[in-house]
């Protein structure tokens, strides 16, 4: 995952230099999903801004709708690096482009393009675009990367014992394939083809907190080694906090805990994010700190929509007599912003959805 820019610090916290041995950048380009990047994910649905997501899966830029712009750093012993990106949302889907730069015993240079929409209500497709140069004293390459996506969202939810907040929400499953690339030069700078399937759901929602789980796993190589990752997002009004953690028989780079703390400031142009995160060092590595900020623009929308909705009457009865069987409905809605979709729900008296 780490071949796109990292929006909101997503993935930067598992950047990291082996305290031990020589690292390369191509050493963590292989890791296509952190923990921490996993939790920022989880929450896309809610209110965090959706190419956190889409460094997951090009696929989820087709959730957005409220162009971002980010930026920031990330510091640690033998490893630093920086990155901006933008995202541009409309009816027809997500754009994002981005640029980064990071520096360990070779620099690389990465520009990143992906683009998201879904081609229906549940299925959804993305594809990254990444060029990338690597150089080091003693060699150079470079690579193309190609990256196309899928994404199944199930579009559903139900609360546990009757509670509206705790329960499973529109859990989706993910699956994309990273670096497959036009490779020149020294390839074994360049990070190998790879796999990854994940599935990522919200637990809890409510009008100040959410609470979100991502749990992913992917094959690189010979698909012979297959790390675990897994990671939680919790919002409360404007704070924001993550935790994350991986494990595997990889590469010890994505092994370990991450934190993350940060806000959420509603402003009348949209919400301003800042974000810190902390990776704890291990037998690979070393610690990693990592800021960053950025903008989500669009205010809160103060023109409702215009909604139709008319009934053949108030009452039927379908008990397939022939008499009153059936009852039609007519409903639309239109609005000044875009619209992605709609639903029509049908509740029984203690509120389950029929």
């Amino acid at each position: 995952m780490l071949r796109h820019v990292y929006t909101f610090a997503a993935a930067l916290p598992f950047l990291a230099f082996s305290p031990l041995a020589a690292e390369y950048t191509r050493d963590y380009l292989n890791l296509p999903l952190r923990p921490f990047n996993s939790a920022i994910a989880g929450q896309t649905g809610h209110n965090m801004p959706a190419q956190a997501a889409a460094l997951v899966n090009p696929a989820f830029l087709g959730y957005g709708d409220q162009n971002t712009f980010f930026g920031g750093t990330l510091q640690g012993s033998g490893i630093q690096g920086y990155f901006a990106e933008g995202a541009l949302f409309s009816p027809f889907g997500g754009v994002t482009f981005a640029a980064e730069y990071l520096k360990a015993q070779d620099q690389s240079f990465a520009l990143s393009f992906g683009y998201g929409s879904f081609l229906s209500r549940r299925l959804a497709t993305g594809l990254g675009l990444t060029p990338r140069y690597v150089y080091s004293d003693s060699a150079r390459a470079f690579g193309f990367g190609i990256d196309p996506s899928l994404l199944f969202d199930s579009k559903w939810q139900a609360s546990i014992g009757g509670n509206d907040g705790v329960g499973i929400y529109s859990p989706a499953v993910f699956v994309r394939t990273q670096n497959l690339a036009i490779p020149l030069g020294d390839t074994d700078m360049l990070a190998k083809p790879s796999a990854h399937v994940g599935v990522l759901s919200g637990l809890y929602h409510s009008a100040h907190f959410n609470f979100a789980l991502i749990a992913s796993t992917y094959g690189t190589g010979q698909f012979d080694k297959l790390p675990l990752n897994a990671g939680i997002q919790t919002q409360y009004r404007f704070l924001l906090l993550s935790f994350g953690y991986g494990f595997g028989n990889y590469h010890a780079s994505g092994n370990g805990v991450s934190l993350g703390l940060g806000a959420a400031v509603p402003l009348s142009f949209g919400d301003t994010f800042i974000f810190y995160s902390y990776s704890a060092g291990n037998s690979q590595r070393a610690d990693v700190h990592a800021f960053s900020a950025g903008v989500r623009l669009g205010g809160l929308d103060a023109d409702a929509p215009e909604v139709v909705f008319e009934s053949e009457g108030t009452a039927f009865s379908p008990n397939n007599d022939g008499v009153r069987d059936v009852m039609a409905f007519k409903a639309g809605i239109s609005d000044k912003s875009p619209i992605v979709y709609y639903e029509f729900l049908v509740r029984d008296a203690a509120g389950n959805i029929v």
